[in-house]
């Protein structure tokens, strides 16, 4: 029989005796409970039709579905939930087909595993993302994948995180059929099939994953060493899959829900959840809807630490690559390091001969401005090119300047743009791009299209805001300087910022970055401010003059990373020599406060200043570039968590030493009186 009834976000069809359900909701066939409770509907429906044969579940759209929403997570899972499902369609009286195209993701992976059979188009992609929201699977996954792949492969994929392609030899044994074809038609003569037998495999009685116990046992014994201390649910997706093994099926399946949920109300799963969220409003990937189809030319003036990644990322969209340089040999050398990386990737397995091939046919290298003639974008990591030596541009270049490198009054009709990378590491994961005045959308687009995507989070801002990872880090490393300043020791300063998140402390930090460096950058900060020279500041100061004196070179606050014998006599010389009072001792908890008001009240100033679209930038920005733990949210989520009364009273007790820094802002004032939180 053939017919069809539309429902809001499940659609039904039948053909030769086969329910075909389609999961139809936008966008990327979320699980809403909406959903979950009409599929449900549709499948005991489909159960209880002695005419229909069997079921096949498919997705309509980009995707089969890539899980549910994560807001959902926050309330808990409505009736019936994506473990309910799964064992209905597992348990069912017919035989259910899983037909997969574009992406499987989270719970809709998860409705697939718990199919009688699984067909996939060739390109579909698979993922468990869940552990990076401190979560765990939420629809039995720890439980079937084991049974179909072992505990190895499953701690890889579920661990990871990772989008790996249906083909992939980790996911060898969970689908049945990889195909060019449409996997419905073939879906719908397998249901048949299977149903003329009156016999189907069900993943619970699957045993292949479970046929090595020594191999399972000792991939459980090595993760748990490995991944020792890693957090509640790293521990409880490993004592779930370990139970895969030593339980029953249904009292493992109870085991993965209760643990599901004492993660769910816990704090650190609320921040990455959160966290997540924030990082999906702040990346810019909005582009035109007819993007520019045609090759783009990409030129590099000069070179940083960013080089490589950079230009890895415009042959990845397909771009024309030129590396300049007014010296023929630094331009050379460029080309040549780049070459190494790309053969150095084939080499690993990571990049194919044929990608090699193709980047280095698009990369070229030269000392004559005159390819800026055919530029549609150019990195800008050049410092003080004369603006006499750079020919007119095309109308629609866009000027992109990197890491703070002024272009200075070098263009008037072209749009500039600053883009600015956390100064630690050498990824590119995420960056702050400053939308230069009168930038049209076709120049915002041009960059977004080149910049965001791919996990990678490109957040907006005001060219007049100074950068928001600069400020936030000055207005951390300035509190902790002033705090030595008044008696405390870096080490003390670094061990208490351990408590609000900060896996590298404020010193560690400096040091990394140099002093001289951070020197510049406290000095435009507190210009920014308006702030007269600090106690922090001069001792800064003084710790590179001095060192500078004795050694001719600039000693940090630490000795190749530890503890430096000399430096506890340094500060308590320079404390007698300024009329600072010796060791003020605070407790730990009280230097972490005070920190994180310090960082609170310059994101309250730039939240105030439009320099970010939303108050969860600053939590995105702190955790990329400030070294804050993604189990805490950022500061401002961390201050909803704890409360922001202890934070605004140790604030008050510091302010007289540098008001601007913590004298608590009105609008934190105000917060505090009524009861507000920044979420």
């Amino acid at each position: 029989m053939l017919g069809g009834s539309l429902v809001s976000e499940v659609y039904s069809e039948f053909r030769e005796g086969v329910a075909i359900l389609s999961l139809c909701r936008p966008v990327a066939n979320t699980l809403s409970p909406t959903m979950r409770a009409e599929l449900f509907q549709h499948l005991e429906q489909a159960y209880s039709d002695a005419a229909l044969k069997g079921v096949i579940l498919r997705g309509i759209g980009e995707c089969f579905s890539t899980g549910l929403d994560l807001a959902e997570y926050d309330d808990g899972l409505a009736s019936p939930d994506v473990s309910e499902l799964c064992t209905l369609i597992e348990d069912g009286p017919k035989p259910v087909v899983m037909a997969l195209h574009g992406s499987a993701f989270g719970a809709g992976f998860e409705l697939a595993l718990a199919g009688s059979v699984r067909i996939a188009k060739t390109e579909t992609t698979a993922a468990l993302p869940e552990l990076s929201f401190g979560l765990i699977p939420c629809g039995g996954a720890t439980q079937r994948l084991p049974r179909l792949v072992g505990a190895h492969s499953s701690l890889d994929f579920m661990l990871t995180g990772r989008v790996l392609d249906v083909s992939d030899p980790l996911l060898e044994g969970v689908f049945d059929l990889v195909t060019e074809l449409d996997p419905t038609e073939l879906a719908l003569q397998l249901v048949k099939e299977l149903s003329s037998t009156g016999q189907w495999p069900r993943t619970k009685e699957s045993v292949a994953g479970l046929a090595d116990p020594f191999a399972y046992r000792q991939a459980i014994n090595e993760a748990s060493l490995r991944l020792l201390n890693r957090g509640d649910a790293v521990d409880c997706l490993l004592r779930c899959v370990e139970a895969a093994q030593l339980l029953p099926y249904s009292q493992g399946l109870a085991l993965e829900k209760s643990a599901l949920e004492d993660l769910r109300t816990s704090k650190s799963a609320r921040a990455q959840r959160h966290l997540y969220l924030a990082e999906k409003k702040a990346t810019m990937v909005q582009v035109a809807e007819n993007p520019v189809q045609h090759e783009q030319t990409v030129v590099f003036l000069g070179h940083n630490k960013h080089l490589g990644a950079l230009v890895s990322l415009c042959h990845s969209r397909g771009a024309d690559v030129v590396l300049l340089d007014a010296d023929a040999e630094q331009a050379l050398n460029k080309h040549q390091r780049i070459k190494a990386v790309y053969e150095q990737a084939v080499e690993a397995g990571q990049l194919s001969a044929a990608a090699c091939e193709s980047n280095l046919s698009k990369l070229s290298a030269g000392t004559g401005f005159d390819a800026l003639k055919h530029a549609d974008i150019v990195f800008d990591m050049q410092k003080g090119a004369a603006d006499s030596d750079l020919p007119s541009l095309k109308e629609t270049c866009v000027w992109i300047a990197i890491d703070g490198n002024e272009p200075g009054d070098r263009f008037d009709e072209n749009p500039v743009m600053t883009l600015s990378f956390p100064q630690f590491g050498e990824g590119i994961r995420f960056a702050e791009i400053a939308i230069a005045d009168g930038a049209g959308k076709d120049a915002v687009d041009t960059v977004a299209r080149f910049c965001s995507g791919q996990g990678r989070t490109l957040l907006k801002t005001t060219a007049a805001s100074g950068g928001i990872a600069n400020r936030l880090q000055s207005a951390l490393f300035l509190a902790a300087l002033e705090m030595v300043a008044a008696g405390q020791s870096p080490e003390e300063v670094d061990d208490a910022a351990g408590l609000i998140g900060l896996s590298l402390g404020p010193f560690h930090q400096i040091d990394e970055i140099g002093l001289s460096n951070v020197a510049i950058q406290l000095d435009r900060f507190m210009e920014r401010h308006g702030l007269p020279r600090t106690s922090g500041l001069s001792l800064l100061v003084s710790r590179i003059s001095d060192s500078r004196e004795h050694s001719g070179a600039v000693r940090g606050f630490y000795l190749l990373g530890a503890a430096d014998p000399a430096l506890l006599s340094w500060l308590e010389a320079w404390r007698r020599k300024h009329s600072h009072p010796s060791a003020v001792s605070c407790s730990s908890r009280d230097v972490a406060l005070a920190l994180h008001g310090a960082l609170l009240n310059e994101a309250v100033s730039l939240l105030e200043e439009g320099a970010v679209q939303r108050a969860s930038d600053i939590d995105v920005t702190s955790v990329a570039a400030l070294r804050m733990g993604r189990d805490t949210g950022g500061p401002l989520f961390l201050s909803d968590l704890h409360g922001l009364l202890p934070i605004v009273l140790t604030m008050q007790e510091w302010e007289n030493v540098v008001r601007p820094l913590w004298g608590p802002h009105k609008t934190l004032r105000e917060m505090v009186n009524n009861g507000r939180s920044f979420y």
